[in-house]
């Protein structure tokens, strides 16, 4: 399980596609393989999302 307190080293760490919302002040972002629609709208504020990438931990998709 991971928490605030878990670090990860760079090797763990996976480059990752995501929207990231276009409004400067607004720090919101969401991984692009866990959307539902082709052009997310922002969840805080509406505005459009745009698409980058982030260096995240893979995430492991344990179907029971």
């Amino acid at each position: 399980m991971w928490n605030r307190m878990t670090s990860y080293s760079e090797s763990q760490l996976t480059e990752t596609p995501v929207w990231e919302c276009s409004k400067p002040d607004c720090p919101c972002w969401m991984r692009k393989s866990l959307t539902f629609v082709r052009q997310p709208k922002c969840p805080a504020c509406g505005s459009e999302m745009t698409e980058n990438k982030r260096m995240l931990p893979k995430l492991q998709n344990n179907p029971k």
